[in-house]
C-alpha cells in the first residue's frame, strides 16, 4: 500500500526510499522531495571504498552536508553493514547492497560496534557548534579500521 501511494504522489523508486525510511511512507516522500538523496549518494559512494577514502579530504567536503543528513545516513550505512555482518542481508540502502555485503563480511564486527554506539551518541551533539571537518575526519579514520 506505501509503495503504491507513494507512487501516486510521483516518488520514483519508492521501494528503495521506502527501505532507506524504514518504512514510513512520509519519510520516504520526505527523501525524494529534498537534495539529501544526491548527499547521501555522496556520502555513500565515499563510505563504500573505505581502503581508498581519504579522511580530511571527505571531511573537509562533507561538513557541508546538513548534521542531521549526515547522522541519518551514517547510521543508516552501519546499520546495513551490521545486518550484512549478522543475517546476511541489507536493510536500508538497497541500492548499495551488492556494495555493502562484501563490505559487511569483511568488517570487524567489535569495530564495527564501537563505531555504531559512537554514531548513535553523537546524534546527542548534532546542533553543538564543534568543528564539523575534524569530527567527520575522526569518525572516518575509525571507519577505516573497521575494515583493517
Amino acid at each position: 500500500m506505501a509503495v503504491q501511494w507513494l507512487a501516486e504522489q510521483g516518488v520514483d523508486d519508492a521501494v528503495t526510499l521506502l527501505a532507506l525510511s524504514g518504512g514510513t511512507p512520509l519519510d520516504a516522500q520526505r527523501w525524494a522531495d529534498g537534495s539529501e538523496l544526491d548527499e547521501r549518494r555522496g556520502v555513500l559512494e565515499g563510505l563504500a571504498r573505505p581502503d581508498r577514502l581519504d579522511p580530511v579530504t571527505l571531511g573537509e567536503r562533507w561538513k557541508a552536508v546538513s548534521p542531521q543528513t549526515w547522522h541519518n545516513v551514517a547510521y543508516k550505512w552501519l546499520g546495513d553493514l551490521l545486518a550484512v555482518k549478522l543475517q546476511g542481508s541489507v536493510q536500508f540502502n538497497r541500492d548499495f547492497s551488492e556494495v555493502l555485503a562484501p563490505l559487511g563480511r569483511k568488517a570487524d564486527l567489535a569495530k564495527l560496534l564501537a563505531l555504531a554506539r559512537m554514531q548513535a551518541n553523537e546524534g546527542r551533539t548534532l546542533t553543538h557548534p564543534l568543528n564539523r571537518a575534524l569530527q567527520l575526519e575522526a569518525w572516518l579514520v575509525q571507519y577505516r579500521h573497521v575494515f583493517d
